[in-house]
């Protein structure tokens, strides 16, 4: 072997091992970002060794939209190479190398199929390349060891154009990224740093090919070459550009079914946030926004004083429902009051009472100038918050304002100077009036000043100042100084409600005292909520200073709730068990932890309803898991509830491993959740279809691109007058929508 050769054999076997870790940097984006954005699999045939992307696949436990294509070129050209390599004994690099690719290709197509959710697929694709394989292995034994009747040189000839087809096989799968990058003039999907790494290795094959003679290897290789070639050019001139904000903001609100839905939806975004500077581009550039009124209450609500200007000055949003003024009340904004009201002649007579129940009397001061109506809640409001002041004014100016629930607001927050200076006053001739309910939320809440008070200057002769709530919402909550106290000064004692509520929330100690110093005790709901509530301290003392023993609801709720300490412990120390309940209950939440210890230690398993609920909470694992160890199924409410609630993923598997299917629930309720992308899965690969109330349902939600492609779609299943009785009238884009059709004038 001359110099020359010698040099490119080296380049070659280097340029070889690049390419084996070349998409290393691109998939690094990949692993980082958790997506692989525009990036294609096709033109990645060569990512075997990658410990990135394999890392990622463990993680995520799914391939993506991957394809298995590149995999298997990659594994049946290094596997034809391989053996033209013994034929024509080119150890190194043609056979060293292609039996890199073979071990790395078995390696990742292994992890692929793993993780793969279209196993049948994916299998279907690989039985025909272990047919070709086992084509391959069968012919070049033969020929190699002369059962042919070939010369060798005839021998030579077919696998070299055996491998030519591979080669180019291989070579040719970054044509649909190419045809990508091209219709859409952006090579986000290409992986540069890869693409420079295969020129140069087609480069190395082809001289070294070219020195040594062998036309087989240097026929495809000038074929990647060439490709190789037009991906860089390509990757040049349709280079990633800096957008300008101009561009992003259209390209973010580009929208098939309304042109101004995700433009409107911006508006309310930019005012909240005090974006003026948005608010003029889109002002200046979509002529299509419907401005409406949400986009001012929205700048009120946050207290965007120059957006609520700016609205006023260039869209003069109409009045509706709890408009800025109001809002702005509410947040005691007294400069924006002012300026809605003198410059938008804007008012609202529950703006006062609004910004009462907050304590802005400033505000309130200036509004109950003008038409006012004040409402009881403003009061209880104010005093809930402890506003005495205006507490004070509100119920001066209206004293039928003051009720009952007025005090036991007061109470039950903790304010006891507003309780001090409503008791014992007269209001619309009336002395402001107490219940029980005072001291027993006071109680529960821990407001032992205000439970004193109460007993000393309200209820002293009476034996109505409280009900057993008391003691019992004290231990229910943890008080212990309000337990004790209302132990020694009242009569009237708690109920077993009281060590069931301790035991509920952990408050161990209040369960000894109150078994040590109550004789009312407790019901098996002690030990059933402190299981369900992963109290196991609790739960151990119930079970060895009581005997009111629990229920199987025990086990049931702690494996719901995913306690698997819990369920252990009850398993071992407590013979009631549970009920397949256990383990709906922990598949329906996703603890699947609990799931296989269930099927490992108990023998009561599970119903349909597992599955079922799983796929309500978009647990896939959890359903993988229960397809493959369990027989029960599930009903055609799996695939309902996983479309209701938006889990797309969960709906695609059941669609493609389930043969139950699902009814036009899925529609009708996706569409009231506003998943869009399930309700298009579900059009384009169901015939269930939906019913009207699908419609209304979205109407009701306000999700408008909904209502208008369901229109589009299903305008059989579009009734007319359950629309727009479903429609809010404050909701502007849906009823300027609706009276552009007519809809609205018709029903």
């Amino acid at each position: 072997m001359g110099a020359l050769e010698a040099t490119f054999l080296v380049l070659t076997v280097i340029s070889c091992i690049f390419v084996r870790f070349a998409p290393r940097p691109d998939f690094q984006c990949v692993y980082k970002a958790k997506t692989t954005g525009e990036m294609q699999i096709l033109p990645v045939v060569m990512l075997f060794t990658n410990c990135v992307v394999l890392v990622s696949m463990y993680k995520n436990h799914s391939t993506s939209d991957m394809s298995v294509m590149p995999c298997l070129l990659l594994f049946v050209n290094s596997y034809a190479v391989m053996f033209y390599a013994i034929a024509i004994n080119d150890m190194l690099p043609l056979f060293a190398m292609s039996s890199l690719g073979v071990v790395t290709g078995v390696f990742f197509n292994y992890f692929f199929y793993r993780w793969t959710t279209h196993k049948r697929h994916v299998m279907r694709i690989f039985t025909t390349a272990f047919f070709v394989c086992a084509a391959i292995t069968i012919y070049s034994v033969l020929a190699i060891y002369e059962g042919t009747g070939q010369s060798n040189s005839s021998v030579d000839t077919t696998m070299g154009f055996m491998t030519i087809g591979t080669t180019v096989g291989m070579y040719l799968s970054p044509m649909a990224t190419i045809v990508r990058v091209i219709r859409t003039k952006t090579s986000s999907s290409m992986p540069f740093t890869m693409g420079i790494v295969n020129v140069l290795n087609s480069l190395c094959w082809a001289l070294y090919s070219g020195l040594v003679g062998n036309l087989f290897i240097l026929a495809p290789n000038i074929t990647g070459l060439a490709l190789g070639t037009t991906q860089m050019v390509l990757t040049y001139v349709y280079r990633r550009k800096p957008q300008t904000d101009d561009e992003i903001i259209s390209a973010t609100i580009e929208n098939p079914y309304d042109k101004s839905a995700l433009v409107t939806d911006a508006v309310e975004k930019a005012a909240q946030a005090g974006h003026v500077h948005v608010l003029q581009w889109l002002y200046n550039h979509h002529s299509q926004v419907f401005w409406g009124a949400n986009e001012m209450r929205v700048a009120a609500q946050f207290d965007q004083v120059t957006v609520v200007k700016w609205l006023h000055a260039h869209t003069a949003p109409p009045f509706v429902g709890m408009n800025a003024i109001e809002l702005a009340a509410r947040n005691g904004n007294l400069q924006l009051v002012k300026w809605l009201h003198k410059e938008r002649n804007q008012w609202s007579g529950y703006g006062a009472g609004e910004a009462a129940a907050h304590g802005h009397l400033d505000v309130f001061k200036y509004m109950i100038k003008g038409h006012s109506v004040l409402r009881e809640n403003a009061l209880n409001e104010a005093a809930a918050n402890g506003h005495l002041e205006a507490v004070k004014k509100l119920a001066r100016r209206q004293p039928t304002l003051v009720t009952t629930r007025t005090t036991t607001a007061a109470a039950e927050s903790g304010q006891l100077h507003v309780c001090k200076w409503l008791h014992g006053k007269k209001f619309d001739g009336k002395f402001a009036l107490w219940t029980t309910a005072a001291m027993d939320k006071a109680a529960s809440n821990g407001h032992l000043e205000v439970v004193k008070w109460l007993h000393q200057n309200r209820f002293q002769e009476s034996w109505k100042a409280c009900t057993r709530e008391a003691m019992d919402g004290a231990a229910r909550n943890g008080y212990m100084q309000v337990l004790q106290w209302l132990h020694k000064h009242r009569h009237e004692g708690c109920t077993v409600r009281a060590m069931d509520g301790a035991a509920a929330n952990g408050h161990v100690k209040i369960v000894q005292w109150l078994h040590e110093n109550r004789s009312e005790g407790c019901s098996q709901d002690a030990m059933n909520l402190a299981a369900a509530n992963n109290q196991l301290q609790t739960l151990r003392w119930l079970h060895y200073k009581r005997r009111e023993g629990c229920g199987t609801v025990a086990m049931d709720e702690a494996a719901g709730r995913g306690h698997v300490q819990v369920v252990r412990w009850l398993h071992t120390q407590r013979k009631e068990g549970c009920t397949s309940n256990a383990m709906d209950n922990a598949a329906a939440n996703g603890h699947l932890e609990v799931v296989k210890w269930l099927q490992k230690h108990r023998e009561e398993g599970c119903t349909a309803q597992a599955m079922d609920r799983a796929a309500a909470g978009g647990h896939l694992e959890t359903i993988k898991w229960l397809q493959k160890n369990r027989f029960e199924g599930c009903t055609t409410a799996a695939m309902d509830n996983a479309a209701a609630k938006g889990w797309l993923e969960t709906v695609r598997w059941l669609h493609e491993h389930r043969i139950e299917g699902c009814t036009t629930r899925a529609m009708d309720e996706a569409a009231g959740g506003g998943h869009f992308e399930v309700i298009l899965f579900l059009f384009a690969n169901r015939s269930e279809g939906c019913t009207w109330r699908a419609a209304e349902n979205a109407t009701r939600a306000g999700n408008l691109e909904i209502v208008q492609w369901l229109y589009s779609n299903y305008s059989d299943q579009f009734d007319r007058n359950r629309v727009i009785a479903a429609a809010d009238r404050d909701d502007f884009y849906m009823m300027e929508w609706l009276h552009s059709l007519g809809i609205w004038h018709t029903a």
